[in-house]
């Protein structure tokens, strides 16, 4: 805002803005701030020396007002002359266009009111670079001596305006005359075709498109069929229409000539001349001229080269024109900008599906359930508009899961309506029918075989399964063409993808060309070799690049499986078992675990792939978190190769791989310790013949966890630190990894805090590298106890919610620690002491944990709950849940843990619980003894300093309840000799 004390009652306003600002500021990025304040510095100037006053600044715009209109015109007229005479304007041909109008209006709170503002507005708008436009008012009221005169430009009737206004150009000394029409919507002229939908889900592309066509030239939607590049033009252009000087739709879709696509411009601008068709591009150029207008040439894939010649010639002739193509293909020209449009965003398209479902069905009111439907499919629909549509239109005829579970014939399912509009748009089929015709044989034949890739590919990978002698070009090159026609995405780093409607439509057609069991055995053969390559690294190599590798493989791995499986090609189906199970169990992939452990267990016959696959399998058990559901597996590959010898043998790898799966789980599981330290040195003793450091590294971790589950803590710390030693010239490893967790696990045994945040925090990115969720889920878990042991509770909950949020985007089932993040979460909050946010945190960790499978951690998370309701004056809650779990603490005894640690019943936590209640009930002797029997339980010189502090708030209050720090001690030390704390709980809560 500029001068407080503004002029009010009729005075003269005057807009300015750069025109181009977004164009300079592209092109000129690193001088845009500067030809800014050039700009700003110039007009300031003349504003100041005729009395003007700077109301605000925009942009690169301003609003300035003057008491005076011939004040205003010869301010204008001199801004207009700095402007161009700056020397770093001049360079960059910065052009500001300003509008003037004299009118009645108010300040009110340092701004200005009345409808002469909105007026001003519109006659700066509609000018152009270096044009003074004045309307008819300020010219009247401007002194006759003023060294100016007026070009009459007519009346104009402009946007928001309820009546036309005669308009007026400034001419003077200095300033330029020469401009194209003025922008008024007298002037423009539109035909656009109408929309009888809402506009859904494209508002940060119809933002992009209008940007890229805010300069001359020519802009290309593309995209596959059915992404809704004609709404979107068509949007784009509706939101141009008043600022242009004409906007015209051009419809090629049912043209079929090349001569056609230049008469139906001609036809939509109104100067086709059908005695004189030689005439149709000069009228066209004629037509637009110098003039700034916009032309949708709309399905261009067809007709590629004729619009192409279009194009050019009009863009050669028609300097301002902006031309907005939409097209599978783009047309070629040198200058052409491309827009992709992608298919929508999930939330988009489900956005999309309700929107179109409640117009099929107005009585469609999606639930929470259906929402989650709609949701999947949305992504199996790609994200495409019109199949989201098409399937939105279903649902009038059946439930969104039934919807669902028939989309597997989606081209037949999604049929449009019949009579309305083109063929091509009735369904899914005909849209992509139409995009396939348009192809030459090879390409035919090459978009159909890719369809047999899954996920993501590179040009490797497609020259390998579309390559037989029936292709003679470069697969590269048809790839290239696919992509410009828009049935195959690139992700800018030399991978591609079919999406999945356009990959069931390409599988329809192989099935019909009769390639289907060809082009899949090339598949199978191709990803076999792959993996078994890599497969090698991931035990023993290069661990992260063969991950890399394989991770950019894993969905079609998965997809040669399946259809080796389902071809009853056992062979190859157990070659892929033994090629990828290692790499499914390091990266968590169950879908790929359970197809190959389905593959092994059905196979009968070819003993030698079986032994190799059950071995794969083998060692697969001892990946985190496969332990207990492969170790079967590994104990058939025993049974198969039968016991090791005395001499090398071929099979000696598989053997040993076989064995450290079965030390690991029988090291975990601690059902039989002694075997886990059999089976680890008969592996060791493989390793030392085969010469497989990694099997040795195994049999090392086995032992260790052995160790640690034993309670020698010493010695499992001293042979964990073994395998760490001998892994640091691999430290990429999977088993550096898990020696790094096993080793943070021991140190806390150990009360090593700071030694096993350092464990954890080196072994962090290794998990979440390989997409572990539940081991990094530990991990966080485990640092954030540390860190909470070492007082340091920002950590503490950094830790806990990012473990928190790896929970809720991975699914974890069985085996998470969600509830003890929470737990963490709720006794954060209760130190900090906010008792009811604590108390939401128990609540939720409660709903994770089965009383029976978990009774001890149940019982500590319901006493916990009991404090922090007792603490918020909850009493009645309070009560229940502290009789809860003081029942199931009774039925309790000593657990051992998997770490070996030993897990009492969590008696201090309900007695602390009663203790807040009886005082909370006005009992506070019972309440202190009951606080004494706590301390003798956790004795307080041991717990860490936010403990002692947070239980000393509690004593504190407990001295003052009872009349003393000495009455207080008194009863305490009573209650530290009770001999039964439990039952004196029942007895205060039944009292309280």
């Amino acid at each position: 805002m500029g001068d407080v004390d503004l002029p009010e009652g009729v005075v003269t306003f005057l807009f300015t803005d750069i025109e181009g600002s977004t164009r300079l500021l592209q092109s000129a990025p690193e001088r845009y701030g500067e030809i800014l304040e050039a700009h700003r510095k110039v007009i300031r100037e003349g504003v100041a020396a005729n009395g003007g006053h700077e109301v605000k600044t925009d942009g690169d715009g301003f609003f300035i007002v003057f008491r005076s209109p011939t004040a205003a015109v010869t301010a204008a007229a001199a801004a207009q002359r700095g402007l161009a005479s700056d020397a770093l304007l001049l360079e960059y041909g910065v052009t500001v266009r300003m509008g003037l109008h004299t009118g009645e209006a108010q300040v009110t709170a340092g701004d200005y009111l009345g409808l002469a503002v909105h007026h001003a507005a519109r006659v700066g708008s509609a000018g152009h670079g270096g044009q003074v436009v004045v309307s008819e008012a300020t010219r009247l009221m401007t002194d006759a001596d003023v060294p100016v005169d007026f070009i009459d430009l007519g009346e104009h009737l402009l946007k928001d305006l309820a009546r036309p206004i005669r308009l007026f150009q400034l001419r003077a000394d200095g300033l330029r005359v020469d401009f194209l029409p003025i922008r008024s919507l007298n002037a423009a002229t539109a035909t656009l075709p109408t929309s009888r939908t809402s506009f859904v889900g494209r508002e940060p592309d119809l933002k992009r498109l209008l940007i890229a066509l805010d300069e001359p030239g020519l802009v290309t939607l593309t995209g596959p069929g059915g992404t809704g590049k004609t709404r979107l033009a068509i949007e784009a252009a509706r939101e141009l229409r008043h600022a242009m000087d004409g906007t015209w739709f051009v419809d090629l879709q049912s043209a079929s000539e090349p001569a056609q696509v230049a008469a139906r411009a001609a036809a939509a601008l109104d100067v086709l001349d059908a005695s004189q068709p030689d005439t149709i591009m000069s009228r066209l150029t004629e037509r637009i001229g110098q003039a700034a207008c916009l032309i949708v040439l709309d399905n261009c894939e067809h007709l590629v080269e004729p619009a192409a010649e279009l194009a050019e010639r009009l863009l050669s002739d028609c300097p301002e024109l902006r031309l907005l193509a939409t097209s599978r293909d783009l047309l070629g020209l040198a200058d052409e900008r491309a827009l992709r449009i992608p298919p929508l965003d999930l939330e988009s398209a489900t956005e999309l599906f309700v929107d179109r479902a409640a117009r099929a069905d107005p009585g469609f009111a999606p639930s929470d359930d259906d929402l989650d439907v709609i949701r999947t499919i949305c992504q199996r629909l790609d994200g495409i508009p019109l199949a989201v549509e098409l399937a939105a239109t279903r649902v009038r005829h059946m439930p969104v899961e039934d919807l669902a579970a028939r989309l597997g014939d989606m081209f037949r399912l999604l049929v449009g309506s019949p009579g309305r509009g083109l063929q091509r748009h009735q369904t899914l089929q005909a849209v992509v029918d139409w995009s396939y015709d348009l192809l030459n044989g090879e390409e035919q034949a090459v978009f159909r075989r890719l369809s047999v890739l899954a996920g993501r590919f590179g040009v490797a990978e497609a020259e390998a399964v579309v390559r037989d002698d029936s292709i003679t070009s470069s697969i590269a090159e048809v790839v290239f063409r696919l992509v410009d026609r828009s049935l195959l995405e690139h992700d800018g780093h030399g991978r591609y993808r079919q999406l999945e409607t356009l990959r069931a439509y390409g599988q329809d057609k192989l099935l019909d060309a009769g390639e289907s069991e060809a082009t899949r055995e090339r598949h199978a053969v191709h990803f076999l070799a792959l993996a078994e390559t890599a497969d090698a690294g991931l035990i023993g190599g290069d661990f992260l690049e063969a991950l890399d590798r394989l991770e950019a493989d894993a969905e079609n791995l998965q997809t040669a499986l399946e259809w080796a499986a389902a071809d009853d090609d056992k062979g190859l189906a157990l070659r892929l078992v033994a090629a990828s199970a290692v790499f499914a169990a390091v990266t968590s992939r169950a879908p790929l675990i359970t197809v190959a452990s389905r593959v092994v267990s059905e196979a009968t016959g070819e003993e030698e792939f079986l032994a190799a696959a059950q071995a794969a399998l083998g060692i697969a058990a001892s990946c985190p978190g496969w332990e207990r559901r492969l170790v079967g597996h590994a104990a058939a590959t025993m049974e198969l190769l039968g016991q090791e010898t005395d001499q090398p043998e071929d099979a000696d790898h598989l053997r040993a791989w076989a064995l450290v799966g079965l030390a690991i789980v029988t090291a975990l599981t601690g059902e039989a310790p002694s075997e886990a330290l059999v089976y680890a040195a008969r592996a060791e003793t493989l390793a030392t013949r085969g010469d497989l450091p990694m099997v040795a590294a195994g049999a090392g971790l086995a032992r260790g966890w052995e160790r640690l589950r034993a309670g020698d803590v010493t010695e499992a710390r001293r042979l964990l630190a073994e395998v760490l030693d001998g892994a640091l010239s691999r430290p990429e490893t999977l088993w550096f990894a898990v020696a790094r967790f096993w080793s943070g696990i021991a140190a806390m045994r150990a009360e090593e805090w700071t030694e096993a945040l350092g464990h954890y925090a080196e072994v962090l990115p290794t998990f979440r590298r390989v997409s572990h969720k539940l081991y990094v889920q530990w991990v966080l878990d485990h640092m954030s106890y540390a860190a909470l042991s070492l007082d340091d509770l920002p950590a503490a909950r950094a830790y806990a919610e990012e473990g928190i949020t790896t929970s809720a985007d991975s699914g974890l089932g069985e085996g998470s620690n969600l509830y003890l993040l929470l737990e963490r979460l709720g006794l954060l909050e209760a130190l900090r002491g906010d008792a009811t946010q604590a108390a939401h945190y128990y609540e939720r960790a409660i709903a994770l944990v089965n009383p029976d499978r978990g009774p001890h951690d149940y019982a500590a998370l319901v006493a916990n709950l009991a404090s922090a309701r007792a603490q918020s004056g909850e009493l009645d809650e309070a009560r229940r849940h502290a009789r809860e779990a003081i029942d199931v603490i009774g039925r309790l005894e000593d657990v051992t843990l998997p770490t070996g640690a030993v897990q009492p019943p969590p008696i201090g936590n309900a007695l602390r619980a009663v203790a807040r209640l009886a005082l909370a009930a006005g009992k506070p002797r019972e309440a202190a003894e009951l606080a004494g029997a706590v301390v003798a339980i956790h004795p307080l010189d041991k717990s860490p300093a936010h403990a002692r502090e947070y239980v000393g708030r509690f004593h504190d209050a407990l001295a003052e309840a009872l009349g003393g720090s000495e009455q207080l001690a008194k009863a305490m030390a009573k209650g530290a000799e009770m001999p039964d704390p439990l039952s004196r709980a029942r007895e205060v809560l039944s009292a309280v």
